[in-house]
């Protein structure tokens, strides 16, 4: 009976040294808003800002406090001009824009949304080189192909 308990004990230790439940506790932290939507009368005022971060100046320093910063992006970026000043509901985000959503601090972004494909898959591609472009890593691509993250690599010297 005393050599089954040795080996209990033993065990245990073992497992939970191999399942990690020894190991120190390490946090990330991560920020998560809503749409971004940047057509309509946010892509007039744009010019106005004057600042990389534009209408997120008030926010950027919230944004890039956290390793991962994720928002979901209510459109396309595109060379196409806009349509959605006459109460058309199709989105598009002027190219210049993958700049300021860097500068604010955004590192993720979902395409998961009604929007992912307003402008069809021409659109939806060039939105992903954008984000390429300035190293924003998305999710949510209808497609489900191998573009699309489900995890995020490399953030605080660990993958997520």
């Amino acid at each position: 009976m005393r050599n089954f308990l040795l080996m209990i004990m033993t065990t245990a230790l073992l497992l939970g040294a191999s399942f990690g439940v020894l190991a120190v506790e390490e946090t990330v932290d991560i920020t998560m808003v809503g749409d971004i939507m940047l057509d309509r009368n946010v892509r007039k005022a744009l010019p106005t800002f004057g600042t990389p971060e534009g209408p997120f100046l008030g926010v950027a320093s919230l944004l890039k406090a956290s390793a991962i910063t994720i928002g979901n992006l209510e459109g396309t970026i595109t060379r196409n001009p806009t349509k959605a000043l006459k109460g058309n509901l199709q989105f598009t985000f002027d190219p210049s824009v993958r700049y300021l959503l860097k500068a604010a601090g955004f590192n993720v972004l979902s395409l998961a949304n009604n929007h992912s494909r307003d402008f069809g898959i021409a659109g939806l591609v060039e939105t992903k080189q954008a984000l390429k472009d300035v190293a924003i890593q998305f999710f949510g691509d209808f497609k489900n192909d191998s573009e699309v993250y489900s995890i995020i690599p490399g953030v605080s010297d660990r993958d997520i």
